[in-house]
Formats: structure tokens, sequence, C-alpha cells
């Protein structure tokens, strides 16, 4: 057994040392470190006892946003002298049409964030500031651009003029030739912005079916006297009996044509389209549905026969016609005259004499 005697001078020397180790521990385990922080490029100094990168973030209640830049992994521990950079994304807020999208972004390039915001920018597209431009935060509005092709067929109108015709009598007319309407087709190129149309630009234009003017005769030959020559030799004068059409025979027009009888009636008038004509475009006598066709009471006139008819207004007459048609209103003295592919709306309702040719 060794007996270790220690003299005082020892016993306090070895107290002192207990206590330097201790207190060099505790000193160790509650020191401060120093950490450098910089968050979103501002620097400040902060002290700490040993804690994760988290942790100290937490306690400098440090705002961070969707995404943002840490240089240390969340669970490091710090370290003194250790430097940690915090960067947040810029917020961006996209609008397209009615609706808003925000946006986190580190980039400041218009393009680049509206491809984050989940568009494309095509080559005709635009952005509100340009997409040229830098940006930090705000606005950013994106216009889609498209634009398509379209073709339209449009009427043009016929032309209407008049000459003069030496063989008709004066205040007589008749339409030589009748007029169509041609058919223009247009070709546009449109431009449509955020799906809404902005204006369009004509590409090309061309006829597909030219129109053929109208051509009227206007008579210029002396009125002559409708007449007969009785067996006598004198001349007599051709007189109307109203609606009944017995008025003697053999009467001759101004032209030379001769008449047997002439009705007064009520006309009226219809155009050749299927939609006057409950879907038809042939008379009931199965020509084809034009002008020089009038409708008829065949117990008045019957179908077949050749007229003149006379407009008793000073309205240009209607002139030869054939009775070709009927119609369920047709009744009695009254005709109803067809123009045509021409207009019906001034004819209205009107009194005429129907000369019943020879």
């Amino acid at each position: 057994m060794i007996n270790l005697k220690l003299n005082k001078r020892t016993i306090i020397v070895l107290l002192v040392l207990v206590f330097m180790i201790g207190l060099s521990t505790y000193v160790y385990q509650n020191r401060l470190l120093t950490v450098e922080l910089s968050i979103d490029g501002v620097e400040r100094t902060v002290y700490y006892k040993e804690m994760t990168v988290q942790e100290l973030l937490d306690k400098e209640e440090v705002s961070l946003v969707l995404n943002p830049f840490i240089s240390e992994e969340a669970d490091t521990l710090i370290e003194d002298d250790m430097k940690i950079i915090v960067n947040n994304p810029n917020k961006y807020t996209v609008k397209f049409k009615d609706t808003f999208t925000n946006v986190y972004s580190f980039s400041q390039n218009i393009g680049d964030i509206i491809g984050e915001a989940g568009f494309i920018l095509d080559e005709d597209d635009f952005t509100r500031p340009m997409n040229y431009e830098e940006i930090t935060d705000g606005m950013i509005e994106f216009f889609k651009v498209g634009r398509v092709v379209e073709t339209i067929q449009s009427e043009v109108p016929y032309q209407t003029s008049k000459r003069e015709n030496k063989n008709l009598e004066k205040g007589t007319s008749k339409v030589a030739q009748v007029g169509e309407n041609g058919l223009k087709e247009e070709t546009y190129e449109v431009l449509i912005i955020n799906g809404v149309r902005i204006e369009k630009s004509l590409l090309d234009e061309k006829f597909v079916k030219a129109p053929i003017n109208e051509i009227i005769e206007n008579g210029s030959k002396p009125k002559v006297v409708a007449s007969r020559s009785g067996s006598s030799g004198k001349s007599k004068t051709i007189k109307e009996i109203p609606g009944t059409g017995t008025v003697g025979s053999n009467g001759v027009l101004s032209d030379g044509t001769s008449y047997s009888k002439v009705i007064s009636m009520k006309s009226t008038a219809y155009d050749n389209s299927p939609e006057q004509n409950g879907g038809y475009t042939k008379t009931a006598m199965g020509t084809p549905l034009r002008r020089g066709v009038i409708a008829v009471d065949p117990s008045v006139i019957p179908l077949g026969t050749r007229v003149y008819v006379e407009s008793l207004d000073g309205s240009p007459d209607y002139g030869y016609a054939v009775a070709e048609d009927t119609g369920s209103s047709i009744k009695g003295n009254k005709i109803d005259v067809c123009v045509g592919s021409g207009s019906t709306r001034s004819y209205g309702i009107k009194n005429v004499k129907v000369y019943i040719l020879d």
C-alpha cells in the first residue's frame, strides 16, 4: 500500500487546476459565436450560442418568401465567423386578359418572368413594360397576338342605265336588259390580341360574278290613239268597259300590235326567289320564273295568253308578258307580275290595263 502524503501547497495547486478546467469548459460551452448575416444585400453581425442556421434565422425573424436562396443548409450548426447569405426572389404579378399570376423570381428579365408564369412569348407577342426591359418588381401585362385569314363574299348591286327607244311610245318604257347583282370575294387578315379582334387588313379582292347592269328603254315615238277600222272605213275609237274585257274587236296598240280586248285590273308584283314562291322556281306551266311572266286567274285570262300590261299611275308600263303562272290569292280581275331578280318593294298595288293580244 502506497501512502501518498500531500502537503498543503500541492493540494492548493490541484484545486486551482480543477477550477480552471471547469471554468474553461463553462466558457467554451456558453461562448457567443460571431456570425455575419447578409439579408437581401443588407449586412449585419449577430452573436449567438451554438445553434442551427434555421434556428438563427428564426431568432432574427428573417422574412422568407417562396424559394429563397440560403447559402447554408438549414440544419447546419453555426460556427464562429460564419457568413450566412439570404436572398429572397422578387415578386412580380403577370396579368393576362382578366387573370393575375404571382411569380417569385431572381431574374429581372421580363421574358424569363413571363415563362416562369407559364406563358410562351412568341415572336408577335408583347408585354408592358416591353419584354426587352429589365424590372425588379411590380406588374407585367402579357399580350398574346394572333392572326387569322378570313374570306367574305358580298353582293355587288347592279347599276341602271336608260336609253331612248324610237319604236316605243312617249311616256312608256321597257326593260331591255334585266339587271343582276354580282358577287365579290374579299380576303382579309384579322389581327387578334388576347382573343379580341382588333383590326383587319385587305389582302385580296376579286369578282366571283360580275354584275349585269339593267338597261331601261324610254319611248320617244309620238303617242297614237288606239283605233280600229270599221267596214265603212271610218276610224273608231276603242272604248273600254272596265272589268268586263268587252271592247269590241281588232284593236291596235300604238306599235301596231293587235289585241282583242282590254281589262281593267289590280296588279301586284313578285320576284323569282324560292322564298316568295313556296320553294318553287318554275311557273304553273313548268317554265322558269322570270321577268315577262304574270300570274293570273285562268278563268279570267287563260294560261298561255300573251298580254301587254299598261300602268295607269304614270310609272313605266310592265309591258309585254305571257300568262304562265297562278297564285292562291290571284282571283278575278287581279294579276301578279314577276320582276325576276329585281326588287318588289316600290311596286305596291297598281291599277293597270291588260291588253289581250291576238
